[in-house]
């Protein structure tokens, strides 16, 4: 290569660095800012149009409107509270005069609603600035990018003829020799072509579309298929994606097409481009065939791979079977899609942290494999329909932090073998059909924080020792069968929030009601309870909300009591 063809290439070269390490990045900051000013405006047009509708339909101006005194100055609606459970609010008008919104930093000003439509007018008028200013920046960068384009077009002529001759040599042989009266080309039968003709010509075609040629003939798909032309193509090719990143959140569209390229094509292809690569975080992508390119588990670098809302169709049993070999994959996430058949033998897997297979169409039992991944902090299996019982093999993950089987079809008693996951933090199996009695083993993981065992088929009584539980905030045992009484000693335990609506509890609500300091919401409406609140309740620090109706409970009657629970949340005692 002469002196003037290196100098060429080193200006391409430079003049590509600076598109793709300056501009491009510039250029997709600049549209991100932007397309988060238009989702503010967005907010706050919304914002505008729900003052309008409260100032139209709020309980005083509809009493003024109709003209009749009587109606009460107030509307209902629903509330979400949280974990899918909604309660009753009263709005009252006087509520509806004022409106907080978020003026930045955190920091939220109660506004009339003349006030707040000012505010959003004026922010508008901002964000519009704003959004034109990011518009001007980003047609200067489009035009910068233009401007290195026609460099780098003008630099690289030369080349651009070089293809040009290979396009006409490309087109005479995917003639296959044919020449009509006026084509004074020599007729050429393809098979009778050299190989490394065929191979040189079709390297230069782009991967993306080089495979459509395989059918051509059998010389065709003979080369495509064969390793060293795909050694080849990628070296032409290649150099145009970024190779030294460490984790990678976009996908080429080679990539979506991966998994319809021969198998040896995506292993030489995956092995260079991801060679430093530790994560892969692909979401939103839509892949050819709607399968996971099975070679992906091969890559060894890999440390997490995340695959999710990638409407994937296929099983899991390939790509675990491929990704036997690899023995340092931490995370799988893979949650969001649509696949599909039985949870396959996870043994392989043995470095799995996490692995997260929420929101899929998974089917049959948990499987006993799944007791070898002694590693895993988090398992996420909510949302399928995986079914028969709990194993019991559960009790050897005993790093386990996070466990989510709601929303399944899952059935049998809790297994005692629970109690061995002592670093357990977040337990969820609501939603199944789960029965028996709540084990005592349950009552022995220290560190836990948070069970939801609700919406099941769970019989017996609470276990006393759930309240001596040193971590534990939530406890949601809500729509099962439970028996017996409240214990108790959760007045001295750390719950925040104790849901018990829906079951079979019987007695009183506990004497010592106002030692319970660290109490925020109690729901035990719909169960068997009889009595009244005691006085204590007034001095409860944090208590927000308490649901007991359907029981026949009954509250003091003493302003002071009523004082002490916030007006904002609804109290629905039955008697009062």
């Amino acid at each position: 290569m002469d002196s003037k063809t290196q100098a060429k290439k080193q200006k391409i070269l430079r003049f590509e660095e600076f598109l793709s390490d300056k501009l491009q990045p510039d250029l997709r900051a600049v549209l991100e800012d932007r397309d988060k000013v238009y989702a503010d405006m967005a907010e706050f047009a919304k914002l505008k149009s729900m003052i309008a509708l409260i100032a139209d339909f709020g309980g005083s101006s509809f009493s003024k409107r109709t003209g009749r005194s009587d109606l009460d100055d107030s509307y209902k609606t629903l509330v979400d509270v949280g974990c899918d459970f909604f309660m009753q609010a009263k709005v009252y008008d006087p509520a509806l005069s004022l409106i907080s919104i978020l003026v930045g930093l955190d920091c939220y000003v109660e506004f009339t609603f003349d006030e707040a439509l000012t505010f959003i007018e004026r922010r508008e008028k901002q964000l519009t600035t704003k959004a034109d200013g990011l518009t001007e920046r980003a047609l200067e960068l489009k035009s910068q990018v233009k401007l290195v384009l026609a460099a780098i077009q003008e630099v690289s002529r030369a080349a651009a003829m070089a293809w040009a001759r290979l396009r006409m040599l490309m087109s005479f042989v995917l003639s296959g020799g044919d020449r009509s009266e006026n084509d004074n080309k020599p007729q050429v039968n393809i098979n009778s072509l050299p190989v490394e003709l065929v191979a040189e010509i079709l390297s230069w075609i782009p991967p993306l579309l080089v495979m459509r040629y395989r059918s051509t003939s059998h010389l065709f798909n003979e080369c495509l298929t064969s390793q060293w032309f795909a050694r080849m193509n990628l070296d032409r090719h290649l150099h145009l994606v970024n190779l030294s990143a460490e984790v990678v959140y976009r996908a080429e569209d080679l990539d979506k097409m991966l998994s319809g390229f021969p198998e040896h094509y995506q292993c030489i292809y995956l092995s260079r481009k991801f060679a430093r690569t530790l994560k892969i975080s692909w979401k939103y992508i839509e892949f050819w065939n709607s399968k996971i390119p099975q070679t992906l588990a091969r890559v060894e670098s890999l440390e997490v791979l995340e695959l999710s809302y990638c409407q994937l169709e296929c099983g899991l049993g390939p790509y675990v079977d491929a990704a036997s070999p690899i023995t340092q994959l931490k995370e799988l996430l893979l949650q969001c899609n649509s696949l599909s058949g039985f949870i396959p033998d996870l043994s392989p897997l043995m470095s799995l942290e996490k692995l997260n297979l929420m929101f899929n169409q998974l089917c049959g039992p948990i499987p006993e494999s799944i007791g070898c991944l002694i590693n895993l902090k988090i398992l996420y299996l909510n949302g399928n329909s995986l079914s028969g019982s709990l194993p019991e093999c559960l009790g050897n993950l005993t790093k386990l932090e996070e466990l989510y089987l709601n929303r399944n079809e899952l059935t049998g008693p809790i297994p005692t073998s629970i109690g061995g996951l002592q670093c357990l933090k977040k337990l969820n199996m609501s939603k199944n059909r789960l029965c028996g009695c709540i084990p005592v083993e349950l009552c022995t993981l220290k560190s836990l924080r948070e069970i939801d065992i609700s919406m099941n088929k769970l019989t017996g009584s609470i276990p006393d020792e759930i309240t001596a539980m040193p971590h534990l905030k939530d406890v949601i045992l809500s729509q099962n069968n439970i028996t017996g009484t409240i214990p108790g000693s959760f007045g001295s335990s750390t719950v925040e929030n104790l849901y018990l609506s829906e079951n079979m509890i019987s007695g009183n609500i506990p004497n010592d009601f106002g030692s319970w300091q660290s109490l925020r919401r109690l729901r035990v409406n719909d169960n068997k309870l009889v009595g009244r609140f005691p006085t204590e309740i007034a001095t409860l620090p944090f208590l927000k909300e308490i649901w007991t109706f359907g029981n026949a409970i009954s509250l003091d009657s003493e302003p002071s009591i009523r004082d002490g629970v916030d007006a904002m949340f609804t109290f629905l005692p039955l008697h009062e």
